[in-house]
């Protein structure tokens, strides 16, 4: 018990400075990520990582650190204003939609990130990157890879209503 008691202030007290480490304070990044207050730096370690993470706290900074790849894909919601999402390698699953999704927030990067995927084999497409009716999102010097659509700016209303502005 003095251990985990431990464990808990320790973790309690990075949140406060806001600098969560995946997997040293959290096993996973949906875990950093949903323990996260606003304008939290993320740090992910080395190491392979198989989710689907949903981020809906503004402010945030995932940024890798060598040897990193995520199976799997980031999607922003409403509230996640302002993130930021780089140098993560993420490899699009089979049946994967897309690598990064954004849908109506504002503000916010997506850079230095690799994509790859197999080409696919489905009725929809994959897009590596999809913006949705976003604000004053950067995407820049991203590589991907093996997708249909790389970077998709989507404002009509089969995807949204709003406009992207970058």
């Amino acid at each position: 018990n003095e251990a985990r008691l431990a464990r808990i202030e320790d973790q309690a007290s990075r949140r406060s400075t806001n600098s969560i480490t995946v997997p040293t304070d959290y096993a996973t990044i949906q875990e950093a990520v949903d323990a996260a207050s606003e304008g939290a730096n993320i740090f992910v370690n080395e190491g392979t990582y198989t989710e689907d993470v949903v981020v809906s706290t503004a402010g945030l900074k995932l940024q890798a650190r060598v040897g990193v790849l995520l199976i799997g894909s980031f999607m922003l919601t409403e509230g996640a204003d302002n993130v930021t999402i780089k140098k993560i390698s993420i490899q699009l699953p089979e049946g994967g939609e897309w690598a990064i999704f954004e849908n109506g927030v504002s503000g916010g990067q997506v850079v230095q990130n690799t994509i790859k995927a197999e080409p696919a084999f489905y009725a929809y497409q994959q897009s590596g990157i999809l913006m949705r009716s976003c604000d004053g999102f950067t995407v820049r010097d991203n590589v991907v890879k093996g997708v249909d659509w790389a970077i998709v700016f989507a404002t009509d209303t089969d995807y949204g209503n709003g406009t992207c502005n970058n």
